[in-house]
């Protein structure tokens, strides 16, 4: 029962010194976050921090990695279960979880994340878009990865965040099928609603 209990406390001191983060992210540059703020924004001490991280750059490393990990589990789980492209379920499954997780996605999918977690964060959504693509039109010529690749970065990627600084307005199945229209059938699929008014409710 103290072991439960030792997890349960180090699991909430966790939780605060992220949300305590995530405030200070929302504000600085990463560089301009330091220890000293997270804990007086959290009410904890230095020494109870670093218990935990062994500094703002391991904290922001650990979030990342927690969250891309779930993540790419989350869209393995998906291809397997519903290998059917229509309606692009890994871009539902991609924009339900920002979503749901806005404070780590804000973050992962900013400027402000670390190197490492922004390239993996663009890998997974390269591999996620080529899937959405593949099912449609087969493998992309890998003379023509690298444009692609360039295509995923500018446009998913700045479409995700674009929502995010919104505040997530519209549906995440609204916003995939956007995303997926655009890829799949570009300024002739703006052209028309992507989610008819009937089928609005089934997304």
């Amino acid at each position: 029962m103290a072991n439960v209990k030792d997890n349960q406390r180090a699991q909430r001191t966790r939780s605060a010194i992220e949300q305590a983060f995530f405030r200070q992210a929302a504000q600085l540059p990463l560089q301009k976050i330091t220890v000293s703020r997270i804990v007086e924004d959290s009410c904890i001490s230095r020494g109870t921090f670093y218990l935990h991280y062994r500094d703002v750059y391991d904290l922001a490393e650990k979030i990342c990695d927690r969250a891309l990990t779930e993540l790419e589990e989350d869209i393995s789980r998906c291809i397997a279960d519903d290998p059917d492209p229509h309606g692009f379920p890994i871009l539902r499954l991609l924009f339900a979880y920002v979503a749901d997780h806005r404070e780590q996605a804000g973050f992962i999918f900013s400027k402000n994340a670390p190197a490492k977690a922004r390239a993996r964060a663009t890998e997974l959504m390269n591999e996620s878009f080529q899937k959405v693509i593949g099912h449609s039109y087969g493998k992309i010529d890998s003379a023509q990865q690298p444009f692609f690749q360039s295509y995923v970065n500018a446009g998913l990627l700045g479409l995700l965040e674009s929502w995010l600084a919104q505040g997530c307005p519209s549906d995440p199945g609204h916003m995939a099928m956007l995303a997926g229209i655009i890829a799949t059938r570009g300024v002739e699929g703006m052209q028309i609603d992507p989610i008819p008014e009937a089928k609005r409710a089934e997304v």
